[in-house]
């Protein structure tokens, strides 16, 4: 099986504006000879895992946020596991852009065992990673296998990011908090400073997202990968 040092997985579905944004992650996502991406989405007319497009991971569950993100991220993270190996394993968005020569600079420093990074978001004062970008190594991808069927259990209310959390506490997986930059406050500038370091931007305002977030989508895709033609 090919080896690769990263692979990535999109959370996805095909609305309007979502399906721009794969367009924009199909301009850059393919062009890394050691990272290897994937769209996730669900179709529950099918029977089993389809891969469509080359490039999509499509599950036969229900397409919602609540058990729908859970399930066909452990789908997804099923086939990588089958067709190929892995140093880590990055589970996104859509809404999240990233300069993938500074995550592999990133993922360089990393030790590829027992590893979970993200955003920390907080519920009751117990932390967990932000869904938005999870960096997992792939030991840690087998323990969430293990409780892929526990959205069938009592847990088929709890948001992905949270219940993934959750798993990763039981099993005395340390959460590290990994910094983003967000552009989610209806505020861009242009002539902003954005640090060299920094590999993952969240683009998700709270207003008028089809012309904000596509701006700044096609802003950061010219800066970082010299792509201009949307």
């Amino acid at each position: 099986m090919k080896h690769y040092r990263a692979i990535i997985l999109v959370i996805a579905n095909t609305s309007p504006l979502y399906s721009k944004f794969m367009e924009y992650w199909r301009s850059y996502m393919h062009s890394f000879e050691n990272v290897k991406s994937f769209f996730l989405i669900n179709d529950p007319s099918l029977c089993e895992v389809e891969i469509q497009n080359d490039d999509c991971i499509v599950c036969p569950f229900e397409e919602n946020l609540v058990p729908g993100i859970f399930e066909k991220t452990i789908g997804g993270i099923k086939y990588v596991k089958h067709n190929f190996t892995f140093d880590f394993l990055i589970r996104t968005n859509l809404s999240s852009l990233y300069h993938i020569p500074r995550l592999l600079s990133f993922l360089d420093r990393l030790h590829p065992f027992q590893f979970a990074g993200a955003d920390i978001n907080y519920e009751h004062a117990v932390p967990f990673l932000s869904g938005a970008g999870m960096i997992l190594s792939k030991d840690v991808c087998d323990i969430l296998i293990k409780y892929e069927n526990i959205t069938s259990l009592s847990y088929n209310d709890i948001p992905d990011d949270v219940l993934i959390s959750k798993i990763l506490h039981l099993n005395n997986v340390y959460l590290s908090k990994i910094p983003r930059m967000n552009f989610i406050y209806n505020h861009f500038d242009e002539n902003g400073s954005i640090p060299d370091h920094q590999f993952h931007f969240r683009i998700k305002n709270v207003q008028d997202r089809e012309n904000l977030d596509n701006r700044i989508f096609k802003f950061l895709l010219k800066k970082f990968y010299n792509k201009e033609s949307f």
